[in-house]
């Protein structure tokens, strides 16, 4: 069968602040200081995936491929009676696209096999780095359907082990390039302000997890735990890093 589903999202946000001439914050002025802000984010999220099984006796086989996409804008109006600033300010912009399988196999009431690959592309990376490829596999031993196996205190007794990676893109966007803000003041004038340095490497934080493990369960699943070893490692990770003070940033 094939699903589809999809939503949008509408976010409206307004802010009007006064601070009179007493106040720190409108000291120097008569008519004090007077600051609105409004932001508006549209959201929209799409998916698809379509399902196939297929049942082979004993066996099963499970395939299921999908997509999704999403795309969020924002923009940004700002007016301070201190450094007016009349045209909207383009505020947060992004778009994440994704496709991915995943293939499962039962093999009787045994084995259990399961290969998954994920594709994700973000325009919060620079065009070399868009795009990450995410794999995992994950296989599992029924030991207590096993024909050899004979102990009727225990219901279930399974062997599994993972592995895959995962991936993360960070939360602001365009951080890869360089970007600016016009809500300073130099002087009585308005001035435009560098907001961070660009960084053109920026990539996928890759996150690899490998577990193994058995679940138990004895006298009629009454008694039930499972014991798992697990290793996580991350690559890439999108931390600040410090640069030289003399740059005039701190990271």
């Amino acid at each position: 069968p094939l699903d589809i589903n999809g939503g949008i999202d509408f976010s409206d946000i307004e802010l009007d602040r006064f601070q009179g001439p007493q106040t720190l914050g409108g000291a120097g002025r008569p008519e004090g200081r007077n600051r609105f802000s409004s932001q508006r984010i549209v959201n929209s999220v799409y998916n698809g995936w379509l399902t196939y099984t297929a049942p082979q006796a004993q066996n099963e086989l499970s395939i299921v491929a999908g997509g999704s996409y999403q795309l969020s804008k924002g923009t940004f109006t700002f007016n301070d009676s201190f450094f007016p600033v009349e045209d909207p300010i383009p505020g947060s912009a992004s778009a994440f696209l994704s496709a991915y399988t995943r293939v499962s196999y039962s093999l009787g009431e045994q084995f259990d096999f399961q290969v998954s690959g994920r594709l994700d592309g973000s325009s919060r990376f620079s065009e070399k780095n868009r795009f990450g490829f995410f794999p995992a596999v994950s296989a599992g031993w029924k030991i207590n359907n096993a024909p050899f196996f004979k102990v009727e205190e225990v219901d279930v007794l399974k062997i599994r082990a993972s592995y895959g990676l995962v991936g993360n893109a960070p939360f602001d966007d365009f951080l890869y390039r360089r970007n600016y803000f016009r809500t300073a003041r130099y002087g009585e004038e308005l001035a435009v302000e560098l907001e961070n340095l660009s960084n053109d490497d920026l990539r996928w934080e890759s996150t690899s997890q490998f577990n193994v493990g058995f679940d138990f369960g004895f006298f009629g699943n009454r008694v039930t735990g499972a014991i798992v070893y697990y290793f996580n490692s991350s690559t890439d990770l999108l931390f600040p890093f410090p640069v030289s003070l003399t740059s005039g940033f701190a990271t």
